[in-house]
C-alpha cells in the first residue's frame, strides 16, 4: 500500500467538515470523504506548528521530548513516521514546509526532500496598502487578492514535483508528504478563489467576549489592535481563508486525478490532515494564539480514503493526532522503532467501535508555553518579522501569558490548567463556544479537581519513553561475559 499525506497547515475542521455551519467548498475532499472516513473530532496536540507536527508523527506528547517552540524540531535520534517506513523499504518523498525535522536528520527520514519544480512568481498582492503597517488590515494578517490564477508560488512548486513523481510510476511503495503552506496566513488568495465564497453566506463570527479567563487571550487582541476591525471585517477574512481552503482542495484534485491516470488510486491511500487551526474572526482574533486551546484551533480535520476499506462515514469519536503515527504503521504492516502513545484508529476506519482509553474516559489532551524563565523558547525576533514582530515583542515582556498550560478535553467540559495564570473550565454542553470560564465557581470544584487528576494520570503515564532495545551491559571487574547478560536477566 502507497501513501500520500496532504498536509496542509492551519485548516481547521469546521471549514472542511460539515459541523452545521457554511463551510469551504472543497469537492476534492467531499468526494475522498464520502469513499473514506471522516474524524469529526480529532484534535491536535498543540496550536503551534512545529510542537504539533513533531508530535504528529512520532506518536509522542510535545512534553516528552521538549518540542515546545517553533525552534525546536526532531533530531536523528527521534524515530518518527517517515524513518520508519523508509527503514521498512519505502521510498520515503517530501516536497513542503519543513517544520518537523533537524537538519540532520533528513536523510533518515526521507529519499527524496528537495522539489524537482521551483516557484515561479512572487506572493505579494496587488492590494500593496494592506502591506502599511498603519491599515487596520495590516496586523490582521489580511493581504487580499492575488490576481487572476495562475499564481505559481511555493506551494504549486511542491504539488507539481509530486505531479511529477507520480507520473514516474515508482516501482517500490512509497509515502507522499505534502506539507503545504496555505492556509496559513496572511490572508490572501488569487482568482477564482478569492471570490468563490459570498461574503454574506460566511458564518457569522464567534463574537469577541470578555469570558474571564486567562490574560494572554486578550492580550494578544489588544496587541494586534483587532478592536478596529467589525464583523464584517471578520467575514471577509474568513471568506479569503475559505478561499485558500478551496484552492487547496483544486491542487489535490490534481493529485487525485493524477493517481488515477498511474492506475495508482486504488493501492494509494489518501489521508488529508493539518497541524492546528486558525481564529480567521471568531472571538475577534486572527491566525493563532501560540497558548490557546479553542476548538478553532485544536479540532483539526482528518479525513482518509484507504483501498480496500468500505466507506465509513463520519466518526465522531473523540481522536488525537498523535494516534495518526500507529494508524499509518499498521497499515502499512511496519513496527514501531519506538514506544508511543498513539492508538491505531483502523477499527474505526472499518467502521467498528473505539475502546474506551486512559483510565476509561473519553478525553483528548494538549499543551503550550513554556516555564517563563525558558528565555530561549521564545520565537527568535529576526524569525517573528512583519506581522508577527509586534506580538513577538510583546510577548517577550508579558512572558507570564506564554506561561505553560495543559488542556483536558471531554465530551461536556474543557479544562485548562495553568500554574501560573488562571485555570479555565468550559461546559461544553451549555457554552459550546467556550465563552464563559466558569472555573471560579463553587459548584464545579468537584469536575475541576476530577479533570485536574486526568491531567495528572496523564502526565505521569506519557512522562518520558524508554527505548525497546536495552543497551549491551558487561561487568569485567566480576568476569561477566557480554554474552551472558541475557542469562542473567
Amino acid at each position: 500500500m502507497n501513501f500520500v499525506l496532504f498536509y496542509p497547515e492551519t485548516v481547521r475542521a469546521d471549514a472542511v467538515i460539515d459541523k452545521g455551519i457554511a463551510r469551504a467548498q472543497t469537492p476534492t475532499l467531499d468526494r475522498i470523504a464520502k469513499e473514506g472516513v471522516t474524524f469529526s473530532n480529532c484534535f491536535a496536540q498543540s496550536p503551534f506548528c512545529t510542537p504539533s507536527r513533531c508530535s504528529t508523527f512520532t506518536g509522542t506528547y510535545p512534553h516528552v521530548r521538549g518540542h515546545r517552540s517553533l525552534m525546536h524540531l526532531l533530531h536523528p535520534d527521534e524515530r518518527n513516521l517517515f524513518q520508519d517506513l523508509h527503514e521498512a523499504g519505502y521510498e520515503t518523498v517530501c516536497f513542503g514546509k519543513n517544520d518537523l525535522v533537524a537538519d540532520g536528520a533528513v536523510n533518515n527520514s526521507f529519499d527524496i526532500f528537495n522539489p524537482s519544480v521551483l516557484p515561479k512568481e512572487s506572493t505579494k498582492p496587488v492590494h500593496s496598502e494592506y502591506d502599511n503597517p498603519e491599515h487596520k488590515y495590516y496586523s490582521a494578517f489580511y493581504r487580499g487578492s492575488l490576481g487572476n490564477s495562475p499564481v505559481q508560488d511555493a506551494d504549486w512548486a511542491y504539488v507539481e514535483s509530486a505531479l511529477q513523481y507520480i507520473d514516474k510510476k515508482p516501482t517500490k511503495p512509497f509515502c507522499l508528504f505534502l506539507p503545504l503552506h496555505y492556509a496559513h496566513p496572511p490572508y490572501q488568495v488569487e482568482e477564482p478563489f478569492f471570490s468563490l465564497h459570498n461574503r454574506e453566506d460566511v458564518p457569522e463570527p464567534i463574537p469577541t467576549v470578555d469570558r474571564d479567563g486567562r490574560g494572554g487571550f486578550d492580550f494578544l487582541r489588544r496587541s494586534r489592535k483587532l478592536g478596529r476591525l467589525d464583523s464584517d471585517d471578520f467575514r471577509e477574512i474568513k471568506a479569503v481563508y475559505f478561499g485558500m481552503i478551496s484552492r487547496l482542495d483544486y491542487q489535490l484534485g490534481l493529485i487525485v486525478e493524477k493517481l488515477e491516470q498511474t492506475n495508482l488510486l486504488n493501492s494509494t491511500a489518501l489521508f488529508y490532515l493539518s497541524d492546528h487551526g486558525d481564529y480567521a474572526g471568531d472571538y475577534g482574533q486572527v491566525e493563532k494564539w501560540n497558548y490557546g486551546f479553542d476548538d478553532c484551533l485544536l479540532n483539526v480535520p482528518l479525513i482518509a480514503r484507504i483501498p480496500g476499506f468500505s466507506a465509513a462515514g463520519m466518526c465522531m469519536d473523540l481522536v488525537e493526532s498523535i494516534d495518526i503515527y500507529p494508524t499509518i504503521l499498521e497499515l502499512a504492516s511496519v513496527d514501531t522503532g519506538h514506544y508511543h502513545m498513539g492508538t491505531s484508529l483502523v477499527s474505526l476506519m472499518r467502521g467498528g467501535s473505539h475502546d474506551p482509553r486512559r483510565g476509561g474516559k473519553s478525553a483528548v489532551f494538549a499543551e503550550a508555553g513554556w516555564n517563563t524563565d525558558e528565555h530561549h523558547c521564545f520565537t527568535p525576533l529576526d524569525v517573528a518579522v512583519g506581522r508577527y514582530a509586534a506580538t513577538a515583542k510583546a510577548s517577550r515582556k508579558n512572558a507570564r501569558f506564554c506561561t505553560r498550560s495543559v488542556m483536558i478535553r471531554t465530551d461536556r467540559y474543557k479544562y485548562v490548567y495553568s500554574p501560573d495564570e488562571r485555570d479555565e473550565l468550559f461546559n461544553l454542553v451549555e457554552d459550546p463556544s467556550c465563552t464563559k470560564n466558569i472555573a471560579d465557581d463553587p459548584e464545579t470544584v468537584p469536575t475541576r479537581q476530577e479533570l485536574r487528576s486526568g491531567i495528572l494520570e496523564w502526565l505521569v503515564k506519557t512522562s518520558d519513553t524508554v527505548p525497546l532495545v536495552p543497551d549491551a551491559r558487561s561487568f569485567p571487574q566480576a568476569g561477566i561475559r557480554r554474552d551472558n547478560i541475557t542469562e542473567l536477566r
